[in-house]
């Protein structure tokens, strides 16, 4: 998985700069484009140790304006590269650089990729459509950004494993409140114990904690609570 993005960056990635619109790549455009990044190795590491653009790495950063370059742009932007070779120095510089940082995890990872995981791409793409995201392969290859297919795979195998839990401890539930009963007051704890529990698993009739459980939480971890007096002439 790529580095730790908020869901609003993920979901909200686009900028703009001078009126064109910029973009994370979509595993399309990455498969367009992984020839030009193998060729570019030693650039891209130059970009990533940057930390604050000086005269000097403008001057370096406009030395890599080769046809991979303008490759890389024209796909990512969507803009024919005759029109991007005549950008001014600092249109040209800022949206290279924001092409960079914004697909930074994704060059990196590549670069770094060793033993191959055991979970494809096709299975991450099924997983997202058999949860309703997306309308095809073709659809998450192209109309989503990288971060966002990892993200939504990520939280669709974690409400998987919630659900498997949930239904592990259903059935606990299920195999205490069916076992026999010995007399009339076990048989009520145990409907009140299964009642209390589906409760739970409806937001609406979820119960709330009481003043009194939460003091009694606080003192149970050692955090005194005392009730604040309060002057009769209200001061």
């Amino acid at each position: 998985m790529k580095e730790e993005l908020g869901d609003e960056e993920i979901l909200f990635p686009e900028i703009t700069i001078k009126d064109i619109k910029v973009i994370p790549w979509s595993f399309n455009k990455l498969f367009k484009l992984n020839s030009n990044l193998r060729k570019l190795s030693d650039e891209i590491e130059f970009i990533n140790n940057i930390k604050s653009i000086k005269y000097e790495d403008i001057l370096r950063i406009m030395s890599f304006m080769s046809s991979d370059v303008l490759e890389i742009m024209s796909i990512t932007l969507n803009i024919p590269k005759e029109i991007i070779s005549e950008f001014n120095i600092d249109i040209g510089i800022s949206l290279l650089t924001s092409i960079y940082f914004q697909n930074r995890s994704t060059i990196v990872k590549n670069k770094k990729e060793g033993k191959p995981s055991s979970i494809t791409l096709g299975d991450i793409f099924n997983t997202l459509i058999s949860n309703n995201i997306g309308n095809s392969i073709e659809d998450l290859k192209n109309n989503y950004t990288i971060d966002q297919v990892y993200m939504f795979y990520e939280k669709c195998v974690r409400n998987e494993m919630l659900e498997q839990k949930r239904n592990a401890i259903t059935l606990a539930h299920a195999i205490v409140y069916a076992s026999p009963s010995h007399n009339t007051t076990s048989s009520r704890k145990k409907q009140t114990m299964w009642n209390k529990y589906i409760n739970s698993l409806e937001p609406r009739k979820q119960e709330k904690p009481s003043h009194k459980g939460i003091i009694n939480a606080f003192r149970a971890m050692g955090i005194p609570i005392v009730k604040r007096r309060v002057a009769k002439n209200g001061s």
